[in-house]
């Protein structure tokens, strides 16, 4: 490509150029005329028009320099593919930095590239709000969805469960806040307190699996947890109460990401003083992959990034504000994350904090 085409490029969007030199690295690893199944996913706060003119410009290059390129079949297993390549766009407090990972039959690769944010473009710090994480718990269970455990209530266990099914608490509680988790087995539910030995099993075997989903909320003085089509209610104090369930289609949902942000989501209160909407959510990749958590708030009916990013080990599986019995919202949610490193799940609490 010329100087004249590289400069109309730059002109037309500030991230093509940086484009086109990626895939430029990108097609030296495959032979010519190559069959590739590309795939470019973005999990950075660049607009759906700025993805899809990185998109272009990417492909574009790729079959100027005599590849084969088929996007539709992403990183599929098709046999008119040879090799394939996703392409992840995402970024830092620096700037943005875009991912390849390569593969060719038994052999894969990685490919990174550092691309600042375009001058009409301002990094998210500018909005002066920032995200902080405190790691509260982690352990093997499988972890549907985190509360807080008010400081009121007493820890002892219920009175309908034989002392037999309660024992040490297999995992680490680790700090603040007191957390109830809405655990699954794969057999059955239950509510267990993270800290101490406090467990209330729930009646929902039937539809208690691996690819559960689950939330847990105060509403009021009582507990609600739902697990797929189920609803459990139980008042406090917990100790010695029984679960009261119904089913309710679609109680509990798993939204389409969009390109901009997943399924996960928390809403909070208006933040730093201002009347907005404010809301926490996880980045669109799927449950193989690291993932992020940035705060948003709506602007003109759009969701615009006002944080810089969180980064965790493994998907966000639940995300729900930090709000105890009749307790006003706070800037703060519990995030369930399942690291991919050490096979367990872990909970933190994500804090909104205004000023830098």
């Amino acid at each position: 490509m010329g100087a004249h085409a590289a400069a109309a490029d730059a002109a037309a969007n500030p991230y093509e150029a940086p484009a086109r030199d990626f895939a430029r690295r990108v097609a030296d690893s495959f032979p010519a005329g190559a069959r590739l199944g590309i795939e470019v996913r973005n999990r950075s706060t660049l607009s759906a028009g700025d993805v899809a003119a990185v998109r272009a410009a990417f492909l574009g290059e790729l079959a100027e320099r005599g590849l084969s390129v088929d996007s539709s079949a992403g990183v599929s297993a098709d046999a008119n593919v040879e090799a394939s390549a996703t392409i992840t766009l995402s970024e830092n407090t620096a700037g943005f930095v875009w991912v390849a990972e390569i593969r060719q039959g038994d052999r894969s690769s990685v490919m990174l590239a550092a691309v600042p944010r375009a001058a009409t473009a301002p990094p998210a710090e500018l909005s002066g709000i920032t995200l902080r994480d405190a790691l509260v718990w982690t352990g093997p269970e499988h972890v549907l969805a985190a509360a807080p455990f008010p400081a009121s209530f007493s820890p002892t266990a219920p009175t309908a469960l034989p002392p037999a099914s309660l024992g040490a608490p297999s995992s680490a509680a680790l700090g603040a806040p007191n957390v109830l988790l809405l655990v699954n087995d794969g057999v059955e539910a239950s509510i267990i307190d993270a800290r101490h030995a406090f467990k209330i099993a729930l009646p929902l075997s039937s539809s208690a699996f691996r690819d559960t989903q689950g939330a847990l909320a105060w509403s009021g003085s009582s507990l609600v947890t739902t697990v797929n089509d189920e609803a459990c209610t139980l008042s406090a104090p917990l100790a010695g109460t029984q679960p009261q369930c119904r089913v309710d289609n679609g109680l509990v949902t798993s939204p389409a990401p969009t390109t901009q942000f997943g399924s996960q989501r928390a809403d909070l209160p208006s933040a730093c003083g201002e009347p907005r909407v404010e809301f926490l959510a996880a980045g669109a990749g799927d449950y193989t992959q690291p993932d992020s958590i940035r705060a948003y708030q709506m602007l003109d009916g759009a969701a615009a990034a006002d944080s810089p990013a969180l980064e965790f080990p493994g998907p966000v599986l639940s995300l729900q504000p930090t709000m105890a019995l009749q307790s006003e919202p706070s800037s703060a949610a519990l995030a369930v994350v399942h690291n991919l490193a050490t096979g367990d799940d872990e909970v933190y609490e994500i804090s909104l904090v205004c000023g830098r």
